[in-house]
């Protein structure tokens, strides 16, 4: 585990963290997932081609999937996630933090693990 993390951003709903070793840390809700810099790159590059005009006008008419209509397929065959507007928007607000976020060090001592003892 690293000493120091760096807080890229954070909202109510995930965070992205940054390690001393170079790993980025993504929660969101109840996902967890762990890049590399090339990762977290295409991830991005991903995330700013996403049309959520497209996925609109594609679930128009789907009932059962209009609340989840935009997909982000994994390198696991059987995975696909599936994010509503709101929730696409907060992800690109943990990506894409505004400038004027103040981006916090942490020492792993300072950080709260109580979540972890249910």
């Amino acid at each position: 585990m690293c000493k120091k993390i760096k807080i890229i951003s954070e909202t109510k709903n995930g965070s992205l963290i940054k390690c001393e070793c170079g790993r980025y840390h993504f929660t969101y809700n109840n996902l967890l997932f762990e890049f590399t810099e090339n990762e977290i790159r295409a991830f991005k590059k991903f995330l700013k081609s996403i049309s959520v005009s497209y996925w609109k006008k594609q679930f128009s008419c789907a009932v059962n999937c209009r609340s989840k209509i935009i997909p982000i397929p994994t390198n696991q065959g059987n995975l696909l996630l599936i994010f509503n507007e709101q929730e696409y928007y907060n992800l690109l607000e943990l990506f894409f933090p505004k400038k004027n976020r103040i981006n916090k060090l942490l020492s792993t001592s300072e950080i709260n693990y109580n979540f972890l003892e249910n």
